[in-house]
């Protein structure tokens, strides 16, 4: 059972066994049987430029009731229901939801997006509290470049590397949602500092040409860059997003692998005694067992 996205419920990362059952009454129901498989998540990863979030990251506590009775509600329904044009051959199709493919169209255009103002993101993201990463700093010069002569990315297997890279990663997040939200604020400051003459990208390319509309509530249009709308900030701004807020900034400013395609968010249970202290993602997996 999974609150977060992307595709939650989806073939792109669930190995599913369909099974027909004929009822007594002569009605046909389908059962099927989901394995999330690691295969699957990187392979989701690899294609689609984000990360499948980690089970064990923060549970979606305010929606949880909610949740648990659509959930219900859609098993009894696809149990029960009469299928009258099935055959053993029948697949469940991949979950294209407008809200999935939102997420998708907006994570490309932010990709897109710190790419074309990579030299202006770098000039502010230096000021950053701390750009250091064990014996790593990730200075302007580094930052500036698509391609670095020298690549130096995190070691994801070092959990103290991976914390600092997280606090890292979230004060740049913090920034580069400020200028998305605001970049006529940051029009001076990177119009003035982006002179890397050795960068792929020209030094014109600054927040001059970035805009935002916060009244704009429902526009999604991933191929125009510059434009952004208050629905598409919304989505990067979204709790169940901020993984891959941080993986997709991770990746463009090289400090991420782009062959990495696990999650790094991991659970982070109470130490006080009582309920609380059992991590959530066990617990209701304990809860799982009696509703699923």
């Amino acid at each position: 059972m999974s609150m977060k996205r992307p595709f939650p419920d989806s073939d792109a990362v669930i190995l599913k066994t369909d099974a027909l059952l004929k009822n007594n009454n002569g009605s046909i129901s389908i059962v099927s049987h989901g394995v999330p498989t690691k295969d699957r998540f990187k392979e989701y990863s690899k294609n689609s430029g984000v990360v499948y979030e980690n089970s064990s990251s923060i549970f979606d506590f305010e929606n949880l009731a909610k949740n648990l009775r659509e959930q219900s509600a859609k098993m009894y329904e696809e149990f029960n229901n009469v299928k009258t044009d099935v055959d053993s051959a029948y697949e469940k199709s991949i979950d294209l939801s407008d809200d999935n493919i939102n997420f998708k169209n907006v994570f490309q255009k932010f990709r897109g997006c710190l790419n074309r103002y990579r030299e202006a993101f770098a000039d502010e993201i230096v000021s950053v509290p701390s750009l250091t990463v064990g014996s790593t700093t990730y200075d302007v010069a580094y930052l500036k470049e698509s391609t670095p002569a020298t690549l130096t990315y995190v070691d994801m297997t070092n959990f103290a590397d991976v914390k600092t890279m997280v606090e890292m990663l979230e004060s740049i997040k913090n920034k580069v949602l400020d200028i998305l939200k605001d970049p006529s604020a940051y029009v001076q400051a990177s119009s003035s500092s982006s002179t890397s003459a050795s960068s792929s990208l020209s030094s014109s390319v600054n927040f001059s040409t970035l805009s935002y509309n916060d009244k704009d509530i429902g526009t999604i249009d991933k191929d125009n860059l510059d434009t952004w709308s208050g629905k598409e900030v919304s989505i990067l701004e979204e709790s169940q997003n901020h993984e891959n807020v941080l993986y997709v900034i991770g990746q463009v400013f090289n400090i991420i692998d782009p062959t990495h395609y696990d999650s790094f968010l991991t659970d982070k249970p109470s130490t006080a005694s009582s309920l609380s202290s059992v991590s959530k993602t066990n617990f209701f997996k304990f809860i799982e067992k009696f509703i699923c």
